[in-house]
């Protein structure tokens, strides 16, 4: 019946450029240009993408895109919670806070991880003597943590592989920022909300706000924006996919566009006060993404 379907739409292409009957959908598109992504999308939703494309501006102007820090072995460096109890005040200072793809939820973060973070410690013997408890866990894989990679004595054994973007986490770390899985199989986005210092790994991307002065807008406002329906869909077909997996890295997120507000637009201005009032609620875990997704698809116009 679907095939029946199918054929019957086709055949009738010739004589429109869109046509739905039943459960199939058929519409014409021009042939891709060379160097520029060829979306099958329905006319309808590229004409609205073309149109957010020239009335908005780009993510990467606004927020920075990281990548998180990459240790080359999360089980050796990732411990529990009753392990960090176990530690002295010392080596303590060497646990950080995690953010993983797991951890993420829409607007907020349901969990945290700790990892073990030594990368200071530049021998064995200082990481030994004043650092017990976390040299004897670490010592449980040395042998798969010297053959992660040949970093051709670039970092020791203890080391994370490629503390990427560290700088960035550091610099911001009282700084408001927002995560996201850099898979996701989900439907739906999961951009969350987070103001503690906290360090993403190599599962997760981040942003932060620029602090360009030109821009008003507030990370809660990118956030509400990022997880509406209209940018979940537009990033569906304009980012990078595999099967059913979304991508999210620099490349795909920079052109993400992002409504700036007109502050002298009544209107404008008390729809962004409520994505920010809407946005504090979801954070809490209230469901407000319809109420959300609404008002963000009239803001777009």
């Amino acid at each position: 019946e679907n095939l029946l379907q199918v054929k019957y739409v086709l055949s009738q292409l010739n004589k429109k450029a869109k046509l739905i009957y039943k459960n199939a959908e058929g519409f014409v598109i021009k042939q891709f240009d060379r160097n520029t992504v060829w979306n099958i999308c329905n006319p309808t939703l590229a004409e609205k993408f073309n149109k957010m494309k020239k009335n908005c501006v780009d993510l990467s102007k606004i927020c920075e895109i990281k990548v998180g820090m990459v240790s080359g072995l999360d089980s050796a460096f990732k411990i529990s919670n009753d392990f960090v109890k176990r530690l002295s005040k010392k080596e303590g200072e060497k646990i950080i806070c995690v953010i993983k793809g797991n951890d993420m939820e829409q607007f907020f973060i349901k969990n945290k991880t700790f990892y073990i973070c030594v990368d200071d410690v530049t021998t064995q013997t200082t990481l030994e003597k004043e650092y017990p408890n976390i040299f004897k866990h670490l010592l449980n894989y040395k042998n798969a943590l010297t053959k992660r990679y040949d970093y051709n004595g670039t970092i020791e054994w203890w080391q994370w592989a490629f503390p990427r973007n560290r700088n960035t986490f550091i610099k911001n770390k009282e700084n408001p920022k927002i995560f996201v899985p850099s898979k996701d199989r989900r439907p739906y986005s999961r951009f969350c909300y987070n103001e503690e210092f906290c360090f993403g790994t190599q599962d997760s991307v981040v942003l932060t706000s620029k602090g360009d002065s030109k821009f008003k807008e507030e990370l809660k406002y990118i956030l509400a924006l990022l997880n509406s329906k209209l940018l979940n869909d537009w990033y569906k077909w304009n980012g990078i996919r595999r099967g059913d997996v979304r991508q999210y890295s620099f490349e795909p997120m920079k052109k993400i566009p992002i409504k700036l507000i007109d502050w002298k637009n009544k209107n404008e201005v008390n729809a962004y006060k409520k994505l920010i009032e809407l946005s504090e609620k979801a954070i809490k875990g209230e469901k407000v993404e319809n109420e959300i997704s609404k008002i963000v698809s009239e803001l777009y116009g």
